[in-house]
């Protein structure tokens, strides 16, 4: 619902919106172009610039409003804590994470190499995952804290 609702909406609705906007001078760059490439050029590096346009103002606008009313429908409920069994500790150039399975789903966090280079050569499986949390909207939780256990406590 996340992706659908509050990044892909908001994006297409402002691609629509440029387009009626601006729809006589897409027509007329269009029909001054004689070469199908160039055409091609035009509608491409045109639909980029409205995708960015879109992303950047409304895709941006419902994330943030997203965030504001889950962390507010967060700080309503309970806070949770949730044992999770770790799965994966993943260490290179560019990322470091920890995975575990939640709601029978795979999920990560990502952390500092700081954090995980202690469990890099340790099995996986021994360790367990403790999050303190609360629950937003649609079932996604806002994680407050968490860290990493030998035992389930």
């Amino acid at each position: 619902r996340y992706t659908y609702y509050i990044i892909l909406t908001p994006i297409t609705i402002g691609i629509l919106l440029l387009l009626i906007y601006r729809k006589d001078f897409l027509i007329y760059k269009l029909n001054s172009c004689k070469n199908l490439k160039n055409k091609i050029f035009i509608l491409f590096f045109y639909g980029l610039q409205g995708i960015l346009f879109s992303y950047l103002l409304f895709g941006q606008i419902a994330k943030i409003s997203w965030d504001k009313i889950n962390k507010s429908a967060a700080s309503e409920n309970p806070k949770e804590i949730i044992i999770c069994k770790i799965t994966k500790f993943y260490s290179n150039k560019r990322s470091n994470q920890i995975e575990f399975k939640f709601d029978n789903k795979f999920e990560k966090f990502n952390v500092s190499y700081s954090t995980i280079k202690e469990y890099l050569n340790k099995n996986p499986k021994d360790y367990y995952l403790k999050i303190e949390a609360n629950k937003g909207i649609w079932n996604y939780y806002l994680v407050n804290n968490w860290e990493i256990i030998k035992t389930i406590q």
